[in-house]
């Protein structure tokens, strides 16, 4: 199967849309599950059909005046979702990405400040868009419904054949309009889910160099079947999507968290993109299945077999380890990491399975990624090479070549919409500055060490990076995640660590809590060992609330460490 899917880097998501569309016209673009009752359905929609739908839905909205508007599109990953996403950005406005998690004040904040006129939402986010119906105390003036049709407003199918109507007619006007490549066509909203936010400006430009640089990097065909996991209103989640378009594959759903391994199977599905939390989730699953069933020399053996025979060129990895790639869905080949820090034994391990796992590295601003492995270029512990149409280098690296990164490129964000004083802290002379400290090794691949903002700084000068502490922590069978704090004592930082543990660990292992305690303290005493003494964790406390998280599951320490203090409070910590 075809697995070059551009051979120039397109000027906008229209252009690579037609350009897809003409490569794969009948090979399916999307997968559309409806459930009544018992009763399952799939309806198949082609790349044809989704260039059909998305003129349809932009002539229907040109038609009703809302030329040039601000469109907010806020629900569940879904094809109705994605639609919109397209039909506004390729010819009529600017599409405004909203997280479907925020609370009502967010999303009115968002709308506010965004000046956004249509509001597209689905089912499950009905009371906020209710509730900002009744309010009026926004711009909006259409509320379209993405999987119904609201009492309040229209429903996205109404829309769809009243466009069909008038592109039947003759009515060309959404073929016929401009679109300025370098101009703002994507408005998305930092992590920060409040006033402090930011509104990141994209391009059309911005985002297809970066789709470009993607397909160009990692091996992908048409025959492969992608789940949509990562929310559409976060860019590694929209530019993902977009970039198995662009090889022609087939893209499905996921169901909810709690049905991923079994959407896996029901799709046969052969890629995804994650984050870490997922994968690690996953894998301490499998590990502890493999340690329940008493295979774990079982599976060593078999590793230092695949390791010997890939000595002559042949790899049976998916043969060993079948039963293991069948709780995956027994199709999974090509996972790709990327958000947050990754745990490399992870990702190695994983890889020894038989699936090709890779880390990237990237930030909105830089719609988003920066750096990527590949099936060529792999590291565990880096996060790959610099996209070859990108530009990085590390400023004032300290003696051991540590220094914040920068990167240069067509990727690199417009600015902060009518923020020009954040704007111009970040990007200086082109370079946009990540705020993220690393490095590059001998090879060229760069290592991260941590956010510039989370460094710890103790009284000796030392820095303490709680990213790398957290990444030992979470290696721990009962640790579901983690986070490394300072808090201050006799005017100097004491390392501290929250445990996020689940109390089924304990069942199943017939532990009572003061056991499982001395069994923690025991593990945080062998991890100290191995630091320097500055790094060691001195305090730290078990609790069973996970992290207050974005929706792609990275901490918002911010706010995580006021609810720390409140839960140290209450246990005299």
């Amino acid at each position: 199967m075809n697995n070059k899917p551009f051979e120039q880097d397109h000027a906008n998501m229209r252009i690579m849309l037609k350009r897809v569309e003409e490569t794969y016209p009948d090979n399916i673009a999307f997968v559309v599950k409806s459930k009544i009752g018992k009763k399952v359905s799939y309806n198949n929609i082609t790349y044809s059909g989704v260039l059909e739908d998305t003129r349809k839905l932009g002539t229907e909205l040109l038609a009703r005046g809302f030329g040039d508007a601000r469109c907010a599109i806020m629900g569940e990953n879904s094809y109705a979702w994605i639609m919109s996403f397209f039909a506004v950005v390729n010819g009529v406005g600017v599409s405004v990405p909203t997280d479907k998690a925020m609370k009502v004040e967010e999303v009115e904040n968002c709308l506010n400040r965004s000046k956004s006129t249509v509001l597209f939402f689905d089912n499950k986010t009905l009371k906020i868009a209710q509730s900002i119906y009744e309010r009026e105390s926004t711009e909006v003036k259409m509320f379209v419904g993405l999987d119904f049709e609201p009492e309040f407003g229209v429903s996205l199918d109404v829309l769809v054949e009243a466009g069909r109507l008038k592109v039947e007619a003759g009515d060309d006007a959404y073929d016929n309009r401009d679109i300025n490549n370098n101009e703002m066509s994507v408005m998305v909203f930092t992590s920060g889910t409040t006033a402090k936010s930011k509104a990141v400006m994209l391009s059309h430009r911005n985002i297809t160099s970066n789709i470009y640089g993607m397909a160009g990097f990692e091996k992908m065909y048409e025959d492969d079947i992608n789940m949509a996991f990562l929310p559409f209103h976060h860019v590694f989640g929209l530019t993902g999507l977009m970039v198995m378009l662009t090889y022609g594959a087939k893209n499905v759903f996921c169901d909810g968290l709690k049905y991923f391994q079994e959407n896996l199977k029901e799709y046969k599905v052969s890629v995804f993109m994650s984050v870490p939390l997922l994968l690690e989730t996953l894998y301490k699953r499998l590990t502890r299945e493999i340690q329940k069933q008493g295979k774990q020399k079982t599976v060593d053996r078999a590793l230092k077999i695949c390791e010997l025979t890939e000595k002559f060129g042949i790899s049976i990895r998916r043969k060993m380890f079948k039963s293991i790639l069948d709780q995956l869905g027994g199709n999974i080949r090509f996972i790709i990491s990327g958000a947050a820090p990754f745990d490399p034994e992870v990702e190695q391990s994983l890889s020894d399975f038989g699936i090709l796992v890779v880390n990237g590295y990237g930030l909105t601003e830089m719609a988003p990624v920066i750096a990527s492995e590949s099936h060529l270029y792999r590291r565990p512990g880096t996060v790959g090479m610099v996209l070859p149409n990108v530009k990085a280098r590390i400023l004032n690296p300290d003696e051991e070549g540590v220094g914040e990164v920068i990167a240069s490129g067509p990727n690199v964000m417009l600015g902060y919409y009518e923020n020009e004083e954040e704007t111009n802290k970040v990007i200086i002379d082109g370079w946009y500055h990540t705020g993220d400290l690393g490095y590059f090794d001998k090879d060229g691949y760069l290592w991260l060490n941590g956010r510039k903002k989370n460094v710890i700084i103790l009284k000796s000068g030392k820095n303490v990076f709680p990213e790398e502490l957290e990444q030992l922590l979470n290696k721990l069978d009962y640790a579901e995640e983690s986070m490394v704090f300072p808090l201050k004592k006799h005017n100097e930082f004491v390392i501290w660590a929250k445990i996020v543990y689940s109390e089924d660990y304990l069942k199943e292992n017939k532990l009572d809590l003061e056991k499982f305690k001395e069994m923690v303290a025991e593990d945080i005493d062998k991890i100290n060992e191995k630091l320097p003494f500055y790094k060691h964790i001195k305090k730290h406390f078990l609790s069973t609330r996970p992290t207050i998280k974005t929706t792609t599951a990275k901490t918002k320490r911010a706010e995580e460490i006021i609810a720390i203090r409140e839960e140290l409070e209450n246990i005299g910590g």
